[in-house]
């Protein structure tokens, strides 16, 4: 899919000018994996006026990178503020989305051979990437911001005694991630 990714951006009809990437992978009832990207795009003013790249034609466009034989689903929306008196409400919103994981939480702790099949697979594999300008812009910042995801204290209440098994912590000295148990 990434290299499906690294085709498209370099058509001549990508007309954004810079992009937010996040791989995600559902587990369906039968257990089946769904790999997908969550994409943030950013384009110009007039994009919507002479530019524009309809729903159907991003789907074209996607089927042509990944060669496939069938038509994919593609999910297109513009970014809107959801509250007047905040009008960047509707982009923070958009980033948290495009961000927020990789796996749903639900999807790692309920199934140790599904967790290690995905974990297999996903190795090495790039999860999060930018380009155009939101890579200028990062670049800007420094190699590693202190401070990308703010965790809101209401999310403990997500973990519970399994879920804790799965937590790791990096560990400055090894330089990797360490299990918590």
């Amino acid at each position: 899919m990434n290299t499906a990714w690294a085709k498209l951006v370099k058509r001549k009809v990508f007309s954004p000018v810079g992009w937010v990437k996040s791989a995600e992978v559902t587990k369906s009832k039968n257990g089946e994996a769904h790999p997908h990207f969550h994409v943030l795009l950013m384009v110009k003013p007039d994009y919507f006026v002479r530019n524009y790249i309809s729903q159907v034609e991003w789907s074209d466009l996607w089927r042509d990178s990944m060669q496939l034989d069938y038509q994919p689903v593609v999910h297109v929306r513009k970014v809107q503020p959801k509250k007047l008196d905040d009008p960047h409400q509707g982009l923070r919103d958009a980033v948290c989305e495009t961000l927020k994981y990789q796996v749903k939480p639900s999807d790692l702790v309920n199934d140790a051979d599904w967790l290690c099949e995905l974990t297999k697979q996903l190795h090495r594999t790039r999860a999060v990437s930018v380009g155009g300008l939101f890579k200028t812009y990062l670049s800007d910042l420094g190699d590693e911001p202190d401070d990308l995801i703010n965790i809101n204290d209401d999310s403990s209440t997500l973990l519970d005694e399994d879920f804790g098994k799965f937590l790791f912590h990096w560990q400055y000295q090894d330089k990797r991630y360490k299990s918590n148990s």
